[in-house]
């Protein structure tokens, strides 16, 4: 193979793999889809507080509350009245607290990997999975189990945050579920 050849393979093999590693992946998956799939605009709806995320041993304080936080900012505008709350809770002490405060809705996120990589020197991808469940108050039945796993950008200069990309993924998914 003449030098040239080396030279154009070894440049088309770097550009691919820099093409390959610079993309942030989101995959949406609905575990549970009862009709309806996308929920009614103006109503009260209860959000609970997320538990922590970890990889490994390593707990990332902080951030269930951000995800909680960037639900209630991306529901707000479609909502007539959000209840936050203020500390992590079991799944059936939060339907009975969204009872209580006659939410109709009854948000659930559930934070499964939170994988906070410096790719900028490691090449690691930054990673986040969450499920986010939600309960039909009046129904009485969870209506949506929805999976979302995003995987940051591995070949990059500038290292992504867990929690830019759970913000990320949080705005798309609220855009596709809330009426």
């Amino acid at each position: 193979m003449s030098n040239m050849k080396k030279g154009l393979f070894i440049f088309v093999m770097t550009s691919a793999l820099l093409l390959l590693g610079c993309t942030t992946t989101i995959q949406h998956d609905e575990a549970v889809a009862t009709t309806p799939a996308r929920i009614e605009s103006g109503q009260k709806i209860y959000i609970a507080m997320a538990m922590d995320g970890a990889y490994g041993d390593k707990v990332f304080r902080g951030s269930g509350t951000q995800v909680s936080h960037y639900i209630s900012a991306c529901i707000r505008p479609k909502a007539a009245d959000i209840v936050l709350a203020t500390t992590h809770e079991p799944y059936e002490q939060a339907l009975t607290n969204a009872q209580a405060h006659s939410a109709r809705y009854a948000v659930y996120p559930i934070i499964t990997n939170w994988e906070q990589r410096a790719a900028a020197w490691s090449g690691r991808p930054t990673r986040v999975s969450m499920t986010i469940l939600i309960h039909d108050i009046q129904a009485e039945k969870q209506i949506l189990a929805h999976k979302i796993d995003v995987t940051g950008r591995s070949a990059t200069f500038v290292s992504q945050s867990a929690d830019g990309l759970a913000e990320t993924s949080i705005r798309e998914f609220c855009g596709k579920v809330f009426n």
